[in-house]
């Protein structure tokens, strides 16, 4: 996290953004902390015009591709291998162990249950967000009441299934919604310079990690599976610890993304706050 939010300072002030710097630095670092939805939940709690998310949003997805393409390479560059020992690389008694993803049914009982806590979620946040004065912030409400609900009810939430098929088909719904009023003049214009924003970010992302796992003589797999937890989210992450069969790594890879999701939120409008003055 420390390393994104580096990377989106640095580009901030190497760049000439406009208008849209300080909610592009926001919704970057939220989304390259936790993942597609911060990048939604920021974008709203910082009012982001229809035709500034679109834009910051098509300049982020080839940044986030070659991102996943930078993280699957680095175990294989010998040099780095050297620089940054890996014992879970070289040990032989991974190979074989695959990760399992589970498809669960969503029977239309879990879709009502989950609609229904989700919107009581957001409509107390609404309510406690108005009392405070903070309307425009409801998002942190959300964030810290749906952590309260998972963590005080973890049994009867663990019973529920669909909850990710159901998230991704509602946000891409929205972002179907959003491309439908994007002004596409405005796109052509803008997204250039966001997206060197965005792979500033992530070079100073992993030049950093880098950097700070040689200091502290870590893992080099473990630093590239942290990085994708924060860079492309959970599930790739886990993905790319099966992929290279490193299954001590899923669990972590999983947690790591969740963490993410928690926290950047928070980080990403305290610092698109703290820009916009």
């Amino acid at each position: 996290a420390l390393s994104t939010i580096t990377g989106a300072l640095f580009g901030y002030l190497l760049l000439d953004l406009g208008d849209i710097g300080p909610k592009a630095a926001a919704v970057y670092s939220a989304g390259w902390i936790g993942g597609a939805v911060n990048f939604v939940a920021v974008s709203e709690a910082v009012a982001m015009t229809p035709d500034e998310f679109s834009v910051a949003m098509g300049a982020s997805s080839p940044v986030s591709v070659i991102a996943l393409m930078a993280l699957l390479t680095l175990p294989s560059i010998k040099l780095l291998r050297q620089w940054l020992p890996s014992t879970i690389i070289d040990r032989d008694d991974v190979g074989g162990q695959t990760l399992q993803m589970k498809i669960e049914d969503m029977s239309p009982v879990q879709v009502v249950g989950l609609m229904a806590i989700s919107a009581g979620i957001c409509a107390i946040a609404e309510v406690i967000s108005d009392w405070m004065g903070y309307s425009q912030y409801y998002v942190l409400v959300i964030t810290v009441l749906t952590l309260l609900v998972a963590n005080v009810f973890p049994t009867y939430m663990d019973r529920l299934r669909g909850e990710f098929s159901l998230a991704m088909l509602l946000m891409y719904l929205f972002f179907a919604a959003i491309g439908c009023g994007t002004d596409a003049t405005s796109f052509l214009g803008s997204a250039l310079v966001l997206f060197f924003y965005g792979l500033t970010i992530i070079g100073i992302h992993l030049l950093v990690v880098i950097t700070v796992s040689r200091f502290f003589r870590l893992d080099l797999a473990e630093v590239v599976i942290a990085s994708a937890a924060a860079l492309v989210g959970p599930a790739p992450a886990a993905a790319i610890a099966s992929a290279r069969q490193w299954p001590a790594l899923v669990r972590p890879a999983v947690m790591c993304g969740i963490f993410g999701y928690a926290i950047a939120n928070f980080i990403g409008i305290a610092i698109g706050s703290w820009l916009g003055g």
